[in-house]
């Protein structure tokens, strides 16, 4: 195992000569050219070493797990690489224009990892390991949101970003394959984290100071990441941001009856066998949708029992105002109750039911999304934040509310109405656009990265407000209407209808 600390030579030539055009990194049989990148941001450019679409496994095989490989001669890693195949250029919601790919060319030679690190930097840097949302369907971690320039060169943290494949080509229900082989891209997850975890030391990153990130999605992978440790273990502290609810839906059925692989001797084979653009276009069109398996390897469902049993790493997790937002516009009952119905296979109390409890407190727009923000997102972390902290984990919570119209995510002017899923990802990042930030939007961005960043580098004290389990108030609500951008409330500011919603969770397991 390689574990090179920076040379002191290396170091005073880049405090000397600035960023290098062409950084290079060395590992044990290979060499690792990157290149120096600038992001523009709202309060100046900045510019970090970046090592982009670095492979860390072999090209995959359809459908089956990743295979590790040992990098060998020159790696050239001065540009963006491919995205994985996916649906996403065929979605229909307001997330669309955010959650696009930073380089729109799709391949099924894509689980590649970005590296950005400090132009300067003669310590062992923490390391944030950020893992993409996108419902396991879609996304990337080369999106523009996800640029670790901003961080890397002015935070002293290394920022790694990873692809993984989604949808059908990341999980696959095939009755073919063997159930610890159902989740390719949690195995992709699991294999770049290990590639980070032997490597990182060679880019100047501390392989024992690995945060582990997600949003979304990405936040249920770090959940499962937290239920089914990597042996050894390769991160000292997690971050939840909005850990998705995924439908209990399976489309492979669907999926092998549109490419006419019924009757074929191996329907597994037959569905190897077509074109990968097709797979994308006939998900999209009919809307399939491809969970992952339960395997109690990379995935498994009830969480708010297996935490009692995964390691006692420090946790950060939350959820904003307004999840929903990006899903459909306006007051929209039947959609929402249809959305409804889908996530929770049927189960539990009616949509109509529980809109009509919210309409006694809420407006109409606020009672119509409720149902599933409270199900989808904000039940769902308290019951984890709670069983998290009452079995010694470290754990703090946040509830996101601040909205600003050059990040609205969602349909137009829906998040005047909330946070949507996904606005705290820009200012976390410092990708928020020039045009139309103001002061407001620079100060919290600011703090949201301290906040953040200081937690990855300091997971155990740097956090400023009550843990989770105390006898104070510990929900920290971050705004910015009016006053200080943070207070810190009793947590029955977001969760004081949760009690239907909780005890379906946990009927269901999918906390």
């Amino acid at each position: 195992m390689l574990r090179l600390k920076p040379s002191v030579a290396a170091c005073v030539l880049a405090a000397a000569y600035g960023v290098l055009a062409q950084p290079s990194v060395q590992l044990p049989s290979a060499n690792i050219t990157g290149t120096a990148l600038t992001y523009p941001g709202v309060t100046g450019a900045t510019t970090a070493n970046a090592y982009l679409g670095i492979p860390f496994a072999k090209p995959p095989q359809r459908f089956m797990p990743p295979v590790a490989q040992q990098l060998s001669g020159d790696i050239d890693a001065t540009q963006w690489k491919a995205s994985c195949m996916q649906q996403g250029a065929h979605m229909s919601c307001g997330c669309t224009s955010f959650f696009s790919a930073y380089n729109a060319t799709q391949s099924e030679d894509c689980i590649f990892l970005n590296i950005f690190t400090p132009a300067e930097a003669c310590e062992p840097l923490p390391v944030l390991f950020s893992i993409h949302g996108g419902n396991l369907q879609t996304g990337s971690g080369s999106l523009a949101v996800f640029n670790g320039v901003p961080i890397a060169a002015t935070k002293e943290v290394i920022v790694v970003t990873i692809n993984y494949r989604v949808g059908v080509f990341g999980f696959v229900q095939s009755p073919e394959l063997k159930a610890d082989e159902k989740n390719p891209g949690f195995l992709d997850q699991r294999m770049a984290l290990a590639w980070v975890y032997e490597n990182i030391a060679a880019f100047g990153g501390d392989p024992n100071a690995i945060t582990i990130a997600g949003q979304s999605a990405g936040g249920y992978s770090v959940k499962q990441l937290l239920l089914n440790p990597p042996e050894p273990l390769s991160f000292r502290a997690a971050i939840m941001e909005s850990q998705t609810l995924l439908a209990p839906i399976d489309s492979w059925p669907a999926l092998v009856g549109l490419t006419d692989c019924t009757t074929a001797p191996s329907q597994l084979a037959c569905v190897q066998a077509v074109d990968a653009s097709l797979i994308a276009e006939l998900s999209a069109k009919n809307m399939l949708y491809f969970p992952p398996a339960i395997d109690n390897v990379t995935n498994s469902a009830h969480a708010e029992l297996a935490i009692a049993t995964s390691p006692r790493v420090p946790i950060l997790t939350g959820t904003n105002g307004n999840e929903v937002a990006q899903f459909f516009p306006d007051v929209n009952p039947a959609m929402a109750s249809a959305l409804w119905t889908a996530v929770t296979g049927g189960r539990g109390p009616s949509f109509e039911q529980l809109y009509n409890s919210s309409l006694q407190s809420l407006d109409p727009y606020q009672a119509v999304r409720r149902p599933l923000n409270q199900y989808a997102y904000t039940c769902r972390a308290k019951i984890l934040s709670e069983r998290a902290a009452q079995t010694g984990h470290p754990t703090w919570r946040y509830f996101f509310n601040a909205t600003f119209a050059n990040v609205d995510i969602a349909y137009p002017g829906e998040n005047a109405h909330g946070a949507s899923h996904g606005a705290e990802l820009p200012l976390i990042f410092g990708t928020f656009p020039s045009q139309g930030s103001d002061e407001d939007q620079v100060r919290l961005g600011k703090y949201m990265q301290d906040t953040f960043i200081g937690f990855v580098k300091d997971p155990e004290s740097s956090l400023r407000w009550p843990q989770v389990g105390g006898s104070e108030p510990y929900l920290l609500f971050v705004d910015n209407k009016s006053g200080p951008v943070d207070t810190v409330v009793g947590n029955e500011v977001a969760d004081f209808d949760c009690g239907p919603y909780e005890a379906l969770l946990l009927m269901t397991g999918e906390v």
